[in-house]
């Protein structure tokens, strides 16, 4: 039994009855609109019931529901909300448990996070988690490292030279694309939109395309030019003479 509700729905949990569960659903670019169409946010379905409810078109990820309470993620934030369990519905206003210190997974909206029947809470802390990207060699031995906690989604040229990244330079949750030559140390800022993800890099590192929020763009890596959007979707792969870019696209029949 699923509820019909087209694209996107995603991480279904139950509550404690095992009859009802919570879902989000999240509209994409590319997916088929109708005048019926429903809201993105948090909805309540049943197993005993082909019906859904809206609770909330503030919660857009994941959740959990413990002790009375609904916890979920909003400006990497986690939240707790009391939830009438007897008549399934959000009361009163979030309170702010942990502030600022999560972030999420860009393309499922996913964030780590868990909490216990009496309510201890368990996440993964962006602050406290000290990270670096390291290159080995075949025997395992370590060649070199960055020692940044900001870079994420590391890509490499093909020759080895260029890494691409995304990066958290503020430590805000604002993420850009930057290149970091290796051979020089040094890193350069190529975007500027604030939720930039995914760098792939072409065949002769001279262009990224990147990922906005399921919008697909291109921009040269050395350059100063504005990035030019290719089409909505998730970019992958570029073949290896860089005429082709081979990109995921979202379409309704992908959630249903």
């Amino acid at each position: 039994i699923k509820p019909t509700l087209g694209d996107g729905c995603r991480m279904h949990k139950f509550l404690p009855d095992s009859d009802h569960f919570v879902f989000f659903l999240a509209r994409t670019p590319g997916s088929v609109e109708s005048k019926n169409a429903q809201a993105s946010g948090l909805y309540l379905g049943a197993l005993s019931s082909s019906t859904v409810k809206l609770l909330s078109t503030d919660i857009v990820n994941n959740v959990a529901v413990r002790a009375g309470r609904i916890y979920f993620v909003r400006d990497r934030s986690l939240l707790a909300q009391p939830f009438d369990m007897a008549h399934m519905e959000l009361t009163g206003k979030p309170e702010v448990m942990v502030a600022e210190e999560l972030e999420g997974d860009p393309a499922f909206s996913r964030y780590g996070f868990s909490v216990s029947d009496d309510g201890l809470v368990t996440f993964q802390s962006v602050a406290d988690n000290a990270t670096r990207l390291s290159w080995f060699d075949r025997e395992g031995r370590e060649l070199q490292s960055i020692a940044s906690d900001t870079f994420r989604d590391p890509e490499l040229s093909t020759d080895g030279k260029l890494l691409a990244v995304s990066s958290d330079d503020g430590h805000n949750g604002k993420r850009f694309i930057r290149t970091y030559d290796i051979l020089r140390g040094t890193s350069t800022r190529i975007t500027s939109g604030g939720s930039d993800a995914f760098p792939v890099l072409s065949p002769d590192a001279k262009l990224v395309a990147f990922n906005d929020q399921f919008n697909m763009f291109i921009v040269p890596t050395e350059d100063s030019k504005s990035p030019e959007r290719l089409d909505d979707g998730l970019e992958n792969d570029w073949s290896r003479n860089g005429r082709f870019l081979l990109y995921m696209k979202f379409l309704q029949e992908n959630f249903q």
